[in-house]
C-alpha cells in the first residue's frame, strides 16, 4: 500500500545534484567540492541521508567542508544561497557531523 503522507528517500544523487548547484552560487573551491562529495558519500553509505532533505543534507555536508577545509563560511551566507534557512544548515551538519563521528579542533 502506497501512503501518499510518507516522504520519499533522499538519494545520494539528489543530494550530489543539490551540492552542485550550491557550490556554483558560492563558487565553492575543488577541495571543498571534493569533500563534500566525500561526506555525501559517507553519509549515504550510513543511510544518514534517509534523514536529510536534499538541499539540507547538500548543506550540511559544504558546511562540514568549509570547516575542514579551514574556509570561513557563515551558516546565513550558505542558507542565501542554498534557499534554506541557517537554521535547517545547523540540523542537517549536526546530523551528519554526529552520525559521521567527526571530531571538532
Amino acid at each position: 500500500m502506497n501512503n501518499s503522507n510518507s516522504i520519499p528517500k533522499t538519494s545520494c544523487e539528489d543530494t550530489v545534484e543539490q551540492a552542485a548547484r550550491i557550490f556554483e552560487i558560492l563558487d565553492s573551491s575543488d577541495s571543498v567540492k571534493s569533500k563534500t562529495l566525500h561526506l555525501i558519500q559517507r553519509a549515504d553509505e550510513k543511510g544518514l541521508l534517509e534523514q536529510c532533505t536534499p538541499v539540507g543534507g547538500a548543506a550540511g555536508a559544504i558546511y562540514i567542508a568549509c570547516i575542514l577545509n579551514k574556509l570561513h563560511v557563515t551558516q546565513n551566507v550558505l542558507s542565501e544561497a542554498a534557499g534554506i534557512s541557517f537554521s535547517v544548515i545547523r540540523k542537517h551538519y549536526m546530523l551528519l557531523a554526529r552520525g559521521l563521528e567527526l571530531k571538532k579542533d
